[in-house]
């Protein structure tokens, strides 16, 4: 597949957000390459909520509990999206943004055995049996915003050992998907999630867990 080119992601984008519904971003942002997408969207968003920031290549990408996120190049997608703080608890906050993850990459392959592990991983059930990583979310506060940050692997064919095993991308699962089109994806997935109670949320989450 030919990817779009970056230069027309904030244009794609922007055309997603007009068509959702109640979505939880208004504007974009897309850079070449940063350090990090989460540090980028406070930058970017200037003190006003509702802003999604997008990268071509995140080089120094975090995960949760200090752990740092493999971007692999430019063959992954890195993606914040910088809402109000308001004081949702990050439990929350994580489960809706798995739950987006989800239901992004289930809408671009239905045919994938998709599960849920707590707090924030989205792992694919292969016929070897094992369950690898296919995208994560990480959850901060800063400068008066949430940040929801997802990561998610789609072109990479080849991992260093330390993830060979452990993590898997859309393309070794069988899928060839633009990257714009996962973070299109994205935008009316978790514009859903996080407009769910708790108590949805956990029930959404009790069918898709990996150990259910």
């Amino acid at each position: 597949m030919n990817e779009t080119p970056i230069e027309a992601w904030a244009e794609r984008l922007e055309g997603v957000i007009a068509r959702t519904p109640a979505c939880c971003v208004d504007r974009v942002r897309v850079v070449a390459e940063t350090a990090s997408t989460q540090d980028s969207a406070v930058r970017l968003a200037g003190g006003a909520p509702g802003v999604l920031v997008v990268a071509g290549r995140q080089t120094t990408g975090r995960g949760q509990h200090g752990r740092t996120w493999a971007d692999t190049g430019s063959l992954g997608i890195a993606a914040t999206f910088a809402l109000a703080d308001d004081g949702r608890e990050s439990a929350d906050l994580s489960a809706a943004g798995g739950l987006a993850v989800h239901d992004a990459v289930r809408a671009l392959a239905p045919m994938l055995n998709l599960r849920l592990k707590r707090p924030n991983d989205l792992l694919a059930l292969e016929r070897d049996g094992l369950a690898r990583k296919i995208a994560g979310v990480l959850i901060e506060r800063r400068a008066g915003l949430t940040l929801i940050g997802i990561g998610v692997n789609v072109g990479q064919r080849e991992w260093a050992d330390d993830l060979a095993g452990r993590a898997v991308s859309l393309a070794q699962l069988g899928l060839d998907v633009d990257r714009v089109a996962v973070v299109g994806a994205l935008v009316p997935a978790l514009s859903g999630a996080i407009a769910l109670d708790r108590a949805r949320l956990d029930e959404r989450w009790e069918t898709l867990r990996a150990d259910a």
